[in-house]
């Protein structure tokens, strides 16, 4: 991951979905480093590398995950559906 790298936030029972841009990567003495996601609405998250996902499986699972991830997921998901109803 690097500065300018969108992220999609899948949200929780308390926090809204949302999607985000990493603006910072800082140093930390545990995990080498850590992302600042700053989001579209205005929060701002601190994340660890390991929170982020490069693959999306449409639930929960995973919170945060590359806009990359998202538009397979996304493209996979429309496929199956236009399959399915077709």
């Amino acid at each position: 991951m690097k500065v300018g790298q969108e992220i999609y936030y899948t949200g929780d029972m308390a926090n809204r979905e949302g999607w985000g841009t990493i603006t910072q990567v800082m140093p930390c003495k545990f995990y080498k480093f850590n992302y600042v996601l700053e989001m579209t609405d205005g929060r701002v998250f601190n994340l660890t590398p390991h929170v982020i996902g490069n693959k999306y499986e449409g639930h929960g699972g995973t919170r945060f995950v590359t806009l990359e991830a998202y538009k397979a997921w996304k493209q996979e998901a429309w496929a199956k559906f236009s399959k399915e109803t077709a």
